[in-house]
């Protein structure tokens, strides 16, 4: 017999539903022991416990950094993960990158801003279309800078 527990956090997009764990043979839950070690799961040996699907319902014991980190990468933001080693810093960082929504590729130029030296201008552009725009813009550089060098400065 087969007992499945679904995740009871709350979840804001459909596509946010978490992987089930499911326990199997003798294995069963017992809401009474929720709160000990385990979560109230009662097994045998660890054969019992199915691992998830996903990576991100595999992290054990950082509820609220998965829920930051579920949010965030719906929302498409970053996460500034801070710890002692062996918290799950990576294993929540590599989850993430499983769950991000599917977005197309772009590039980002950074350019001097005129006005202010220490506020550059950045703007995002379609992949591919960034080596363009550098190219073009080293061209005009090269010719602008042709033409200042044939210029004849009498004084």
């Amino acid at each position: 017999m087969s007992n499945v527990l679904e995740e009871t956090e709350e979840v804001d997009t459909e596509t946010d539903i978490g992987s089930k764990v499911e326990l199997e043979g003798e294995a069963e839950f017992n809401p009474d022991n929720e709160d000990d070690i385990l979560g109230g799961l009662d097994f045998d040996t660890t054969e019992q416990i199915k691992i998830p699907d996903r990576l991100i319902d595999q992290v054990i014991g950082q509820e609220d950094a998965r829920r930051a980190v579920k949010k965030a990468a719906n929302q498409g933001r970053h996460v500034l993960m801070i710890g002692s080693p062996g918290t799950g810093k990576s294993m929540l960082s590599k989850a993430m990158t499983e769950i991000m929504p599917d977005e197309e590729l772009k590039d980002v130029i950074v350019r001097q801003n005129p006005e202010n030296d220490n506020e550059p201008l950045v703007d995002q552009v379609p992949a591919g279309k960034g080596k363009q725009i550098i190219e073009h813009a080293r061209k005009e550089v090269e010719k602008h800078s042709k033409m200042f060098q044939n210029t004849t400065y009498i004084g």
